[in-house]
């Protein structure tokens, strides 16, 4: 970091991007540091690769997301008559409705789905991640490990990484969370309509 006349170079950046996603970007920032790179260069990296990343989680209930004000009780309520897995995007922007499937295996599907898309779409993935809450006994969400085992075939010999979200995301998500973020290597097209 460039210092002058004693003050720190600090640049601010909206990655748009939240959890894995973040990590990612944050990832690649620290190895161009470390291979030299100077704070514009860095910078102008996070830019680029912000409209690179997706991050798109199912929840259980949409209760979490009422009691934090993030929606109204009319959409919460009827969510949770139609018995609707909710998918939603997550960015630093929000949440953002993405699909209304009714189960949880159709909510992976989807999400896979997304990823294959991705893929051919938009080029080769990058640190593909499935993110989940933790589980009373503090174990992975129900659906993770299916996830990942859905997911691997599709990206390997790209690993698939796990991880759970921290506290924030987790209480406006509830229990039961599960979903993926991945980055791909060129920018990507337009975000999917909601099904």
């Amino acid at each position: 970091m460039h210092e002058a006349h004693g003050a720190p170079d600090v640049h601010v950046v909206d990655s748009g991007a939240v959890s894995a996603g973040l990590g990612s970007i944050v990832g690649c920032a620290a190895a161009a540091a470390a291979s030299g790179a100077d704070a514009v260069a860095i910078v102008a990296l996070v830019n680029s690769l912000t409209p690179t990343v997706r991050t798109y989680a199912m929840l259980d209930t949409l209760e979490y997301l009422r009691k934090g004000g993030r929606i109204g009780g009319a959409a919460a309520a009827l969510a949770t008559m139609l018995a609707i897995k909710p998918v939603v995007t997550l960015t630093a922007a929000g949440i953002d409705l993405a699909a209304r499937p009714r189960t949880r295996r159709r909510a992976m599907e989807w999400m896979h789905n997304q990823l294959v898309c991705a893929q051919s779409d938009d080029g080769p993935l990058a640190d593909v991640t499935v993110i989940h809450t933790l589980d009373p006994d503090g174990g992975r969400a129900n659906g993770a490990d299916q996830l990942v085992a859905m997911l691997t075939p599709t990206v390997a010999p790209l690993p698939v990484g796990v991880c759970a979200v921290g506290a924030v995301i987790a209480s406006h998500s509830g229990p039961g969370m599960i979903g993926v973020s991945w980055r791909t290597t060129t920018r990507p097209a337009v975000q999917p309509p909601v099904t």
